[in-house]
C-alpha cells in the first residue's frame, strides 16, 4: 500500500492524503497494519531528502537511474531501516526484497538487496 502511495505522488504528483485514504479504504486491514502503511507512506515521504541520500552512499549508480517502482521500493526499505524501530532489519531487508518481486521487478531484488543502507 506504501509502494503505490509513493509511486502515485511521484509520477501522478497526487496528493499522498488523499491516495492513502483511497488504499485504506479499499483494503481491510487491520488497524496496526493500516497504522504502519500511513508510517511508512508519510515518513518515507517527509524523510526522501535523507533516505535518499543515505541510499547514494551505498548503491553502485544513481538512485534516478533505477525504475520508479525500484526507486520508492529502496526508499520504503530504508525508512524501515533507519527511522522504524518496531521492525527488525532483518525483516524490512526481506520484506522489501519479497515486495519488489511481486512489484514485477525480480531481476531488481538483488539490486535492492544491496542497495538498502545499514542502520
Amino acid at each position: 500500500m506504501a509502494l503505490h502511495v509513493l509511486e502515485r505522488v511521484e509520477r501522478d504528483r497526487a496528493y499522498a492524503d488523499l491516495t492513502l485514504h483511497a488504499e485504506l479504504g479499499r483494503g481491510d486491514l487491520p488497524r496496526r497494519e493500516r497504522a504502519l502503511a500511513t508510517e511508512m507512506s508519510y515518513g518515507t515521504l517527509r524523510m526522501r531528502g535523507r533516505i535518499d541520500a543515505a541510499l547514494a552512499q551505498v548503491l553502485d549508480r544513481p538512485l534516478e537511474s533505477a525504475e520508479p517502482t525500484v526507486r520508492n521500493l529502496l526508499r520504503l526499505g530504508a525508512y524501515q531501516l533507519l527511522f522504524l524501530r518496531g521492525v527488525p532489519d532483518s525483516a524490512a531487508v526481506d520484506e522489501t526484497v519479497k515486495l519488489a518481486r511481486r512489484a514485477g521487478h525480480p531481476r531488481a531484488a538483488g539490486f535492492v538487496h544491496a542497495g538498502l543502507p545499514p542502520p
